[in-house]
C-alpha cells in the first residue's frame, strides 16, 4: 500500500473522529476551460466529500514538508478550484503531519474590501445627487 493511500486512510479516521460522515471518496467533477472560445473538458478530484451538521465539505488530505500549508500556492489553488467546481458549504485541509483538520475560507484582503465599500458609498451618493438634480429640473419645468 502506498504512502498516499495510508495517509488518506488516516485522514478518513481523523474525519470520523471529529464527527464528519464520509459521503464520497476520490469524487471526480468535470470542469470546462475555454481557450480562445474552444472548450477543453477536464476534471478535478477531491479526496473526500463529507457532511457534518447538515453541511457538505470538500476535504483534501495533505502530507509532506510544504503541502499541508495554505501558503503553498499549489494547495491554495487546488482548494480554490474545489470551491469553484463543487460549491461546498466549506473546505477542509487535513494536515496529516500535525493530524489537524483546518477549515479554509477565502476572501479579499481588507484593503480591497474597504475600497469596494467606498466605491459603493460613492455610487449611492452620486445616485442621490443625480436624483435630486432630476427632481429640481422637473420642478423648474412645471
Amino acid at each position: 500500500m502506498g504512502v498516499a493511500r495510508i495517509a488518506e486512510e488516516e485522514a478518513e479516521k481523523l474525519l470520523e473522529k471529529y464527527g464528519f460522515k464520509i459521503v464520497d471518496r476520490q469524487r471526480k467533477a468535470s470542469i470546462i476551460t475555454y481557450v480562445n472560445g474552444k472548450p477543453n473538458i477536464g476534471f478535478v478530484q477531491a479526496d473526500f466529500i463529507v457532511r457534518k451538521r447538515g453541511k457538505t465539505f470538500v476535504a483534501e488530505a495533505k502530507s509532506g514538508e510544504f503541502a499541508p500549508g495554505i501558503s503553498e500556492p499549489s494547495t491554495r489553488r487546488q482548494l480554490l478550484e474545489y470551491e469553484f467546481v463543487y460549491k461546498p458549504d466549506g473546505l477542509l485541509l487535513i494536515d496529516m503531519n500535525e493530524k489537524l483538520i483546518k477549515q479554509i475560507e477565502f476572501g479579499l484582503p481588507e484593503e480591497r474590501k474597504e475600497r469596494f465599500i467606498l466605491f459603493v458609498i460613492g455610487l449611492i451618493i452620486v445616485s442621490i445627487l443625480a436624483g435630486l438634480i432630476f427632481i429640481y429640473i422637473q420642478a423648474k419645468l412645471f
